[in-house]
């Protein structure tokens, strides 16, 4: 979603944008203004498995995929797109059928529609996959990579005939505060969207008085937009120090821009957000079901590089938590000059620009 947003808040300077969202509308979330946002009747998926599940718990799968392809045909009629952009895709195949029905369905309206496929750092397939392959070389005029190159460099390309460009990351404009000495230093945790990695911030919760007897400091955790009912000890309730926030777009940037040291997983929009931030940075790198290496080989990536430090599962209690904590927030190592390529929404907006006046 972030990611999304910011890309269609640089595209909308220049062109008329519609997004259609497919996905769990996230709460509190401001949406960019001059872009047509498209709600779908939402579906998500369950880490464990390859299941797809409908958000209202009232409809079948296949009704859901029906009122989706409805108003999907619609906004193709009406907008009769000279470009669409697909997130992900076909590098995640699981709305594999809807989406080439989209952009079968857009070509038939408008034969030259150009059509581009958007993805992250970190892919779920590669390219060599034959799958991918084939996909890409039969629908696709283009592929953009929103990360650095030196950074994460992508899988071998040689045989593919789509051009590929890196955009660099896509971040959002955030100002930061200058920290001074005076100021009680704050902690800031999350766990992005929330349907994971809630064990972190329980164990923050749990250590933050232990901790704040060693260090005095201000704790403040968002919890994840998707993160439903959150029970914890009433006994935290009234500790001045502690502060548990409902995710609120606004409210984070304003925090994440006061905070000392940045406590997060590995997610793509997560991780990026911390980094540029310039401070101390400590990653929580839990384990994911079914394979799923995407965060952690990110995380490998950025500690490599020496931008972040790790929290792995073994260090989330006690003595461990309280130590890595306290190595993090004294600065052991400052934070290195950012020499990654953050220019993520301007550059796409060139390339698109490119695309378009090669009709």
């Amino acid at each position: 979603m972030v990611r999304t947003c910011q890309l269609a808040l640089a595209l909308c300077d220049v062109f008329d944008v519609t997004v259609i969202n497919g996905g769990e509308k996230v709460p509190n979330y401001e949406l960019p203004e001059n872009v047509t946002w498209i709600q779908l009747p939402a579906i998500y998926k369950k880490e464990t498995s390859q299941d797809l599940i409908p958000v209202d718990t009232l409809t079948t799968l296949d009704d859901c995929f029906a009122r989706r392809n409805s108003i999907i045909n619609d906004v193709l009629n009406d907008v009769r797109p000279d470009l669409i952009i697909t997130e992900h895709f076909p590098f995640g195949l699981l709305f594999e059928k809807e989406v080439i029905n989209l952009i079968s369905d857009a070509k038939s309206i408008n034969e030259n529609c150009k059509i581009v496929s958007s993805v992250r750092d970190i892919l779920d397939s590669e390219i060599k996959d034959s799958k991918v392959f084939e996909i890409l070389e039969r629908y696709f005029d283009h592929v953009l990579i929103h990360s650095d190159k030196e950074m994460v460099p992508f899988q071998d390309q040689s045989n593919l005939r789509v051009p590929i460009s890196y955009t660099g990351y896509i971040v959002q404009n955030i100002k930061y505060e200058k920290r001074t000495s005076s100021t009680r230093p704050l902690i800031m945790a999350s766990i992005g969207g929330g349907r994971l990695g809630q064990e972190l911030l329980t164990s923050l919760i749990n250590e933050h008085q232990k901790l704040f007897q060693e260090i005095p400091h201000d704790l403040e955790i968002f919890k994840g937009a998707f993160q439903g009912e959150w029970q914890f000890d009433s006994k935290y309730d009234h500790i001045s120090s502690l502060k548990i926030s409902e995710f609120n777009q606004k409210n984070y940037q304003l925090s994440l821009a006061k905070a000392s040291l940045i406590i997060c997983m590995g997610g793509y929009n997560s991780l990026l957000e911390a980094v540029i931030s310039k401070i101390p940075v400590l990653v929580y790198n839990r384990e994911f079901a079914n394979d799923n290496l995407e965060q952690d080989s990110r995380i490998q990536y950025f500690l490599e590089s020496g931008y972040i430090k790790v929290l792995s599962p073994n260090e989330l209690e006690g003595k461990s938590l309280r130590d890595k904590i306290i190595e993090s927030l004294n600065g052991i190592e400052q934070p290195l000059p950012l020499k990654i390529c953050i220019e993520g929404k301007s550059n796409t907006q060139k390339i698109i620009k490119t695309i378009l006046s090669k009709e």
